[in-house]
């Protein structure tokens, strides 16, 4: 219990941090640099070494098949049921409904309340990446694909550990290596958590604009999803403690990465970052509570 309120610590110091820079010092650009900064820290260092280790001490199982198969039915799901129209003007909602803060948020969370990222960690490979590569196939931007799965450090990062932990298990080195690697995952949670707490929005405008598609990402986000999560782990016979932490990162709210993504393709970002801003306090204030009294 004491990491989840150090969790919310963290949090409200990021928070705390943008209303100090930006409403007392009036220092918006060094809150930029400061965001920039830690963001570029995360992806290029620490999300690779804790996808690193955390595959270097499980590889890869046999569950991890019905994983990909849960977020590969999802997908489908979603966007055959949130892309009517044209396309520019429904991708914003597909990209809230269908891709999580299965790492920034949803690692923390699972080392919190439950002490491990497990089954987090593959899931957190294949959205991270998804996120990226899958905007790519439907705008049909395909001479970038290759590119950018090369680029994706946390894709990097879980192929190196699987590698290590095969290479390293023939050799009984895999423990005393994952010892000296272990804090790479509260490090992540934590730098993570800072980071949200800095990119809450002091100010949210536009709600009634965004109305619709906040409901219906909300549904997808926080029903539908750990649903069809809960329904597959049933099915596979996963025992309690990885279907419980399916279940809460299945439920996390929209990633941040998708107003980046939005941008990149002008599908609407400030609706997509309202979208995303919201949820994540709604999953703070409300669900979050309901997961400790459930916990």
């Amino acid at each position: 219990m004491i990491s989840v309120y150090l969790l919310f610590g963290v949090m409200g110091l990021g928070y705390i941090s943008r209303i100090t820079l930006e409403k007392l010092f009036k220092q918006d650009n060094l809150y930029r640099l400061i965001v920039n900064v830690l963001v570029k820290s995360l992806y290029y260092f620490i999300i690779p070494l804790a996808f690193f280790t955390v595959f270097l001490g499980r590889g890869v199982t046999d569950r991890d098949i019905y994983i990909l198969s849960y977020v590969a039915l999802l997908i489908l799901l979603i966007y055959f049921t949130t892309l009517r129209g044209r396309l520019s003007e429904r991708m914003h909602l597909f990209l809230v409904s269908v891709f999580p803060n299965s790492v920034f948020l949803g690692f923390p969370l699972c080392l919190a309340v439950l002490g491990r990222i497990y089954v987090a960690a593959f899931f957190g490979v294949l959205t991270v990446t998804l996120n990226v590569l899958l905007p790519e196939l439907i705008s049909r931007s395909r001479e970038t694909i290759v590119k950018n799965l090369a680029r994706s450090t946390a894709l990097i990062g879980c192929l190196t550990g699987i590698a290590a932990h095969y290479v390293l298990s023939y050799y009984n080195y895999v423990d005393t290596l994952y010892s000296y690697l272990w804090w790479s995952s509260p490090l992540l949670s934590y730098t993570a958590t800072y980071v949200m707490g800095l990119r809450i929005p002091i100010k949210l405008e536009g709600v009634s604009r965004v109305k619709k598609e906040l409901l219906v990402a909300g549904l997808y986000r926080f029903i539908v999803a750990p649903i069809l999560a809960f329904l597959t782990a049933i099915l596979i016979g996963f025992d309690r403690l990885d279907t419980y932490e399916f279940l809460l990162v299945s439920a996390t709210p929209p990633a941040v990465m998708n107003a980046i993504v939005a941008e990149k393709y002008g599908w609407r970002p400030e609706d997509t970052a309202l979208i995303t801003a919201l949820l994540t306090i709604f999953f703070i204030a409300v669900m979050f509570p309901i997961i400790l009294l459930i916990s």
